[in-house]
């Protein structure tokens, strides 16, 4: 790749506001040159690696924001001072994937008609 090209590149990521991938081209370009790796195969890392920043920061900024004192995981729990609560389950919860949990609720009627229900007399 020209050096124009790359500097091309670069502005781009930088207007799309891609900052992880900005940091890992160069070392992932010459590894995948290096390693005769499809184009879609970089691609697809590339991407993978981006998304999985940008969640990432997502996360902590919605913790930040949240203004909760302390951050603490399932790890930092100390079951022993609350042993009615069983340590396995909630194991089992902390490993499925945020995308597919679900929690058992009632579905509600559209805005308009709970808010005419709370300030209806």
């Amino acid at each position: 790749m020209t050096e124009f090209t790359m500097d091309r590149l670069r502005e781009n990521l930088e207007a799309l506001k891609m900052k992880n991938t900005l940091e890992i081209l160069d070392n992932y370009l010459e590894r995948a040159v290096a390693e005769n790796l499809n184009i879609v195969d970089v691609l697809d890392h590339i991407f993978a690696e981006e998304a999985k920043s940008k969640r990432k920061r997502a996360y902590e900024k919605q913790i930040q924001m949240s203004g909760f004192p302390i951050k603490k995981t399932l790890d930092d729990f100390d079951f022993s001072f609350q042993p009615s609560i069983d340590k396995r389950q909630i194991d089992e919860l902390g490993t499925i994937p945020s995308g597919t949990r679900s929690l058992p609720t009632s579905p509600l009627p559209p805005p308009s008609w709970t808010a005419f229900c709370i300030t209806a007399p």
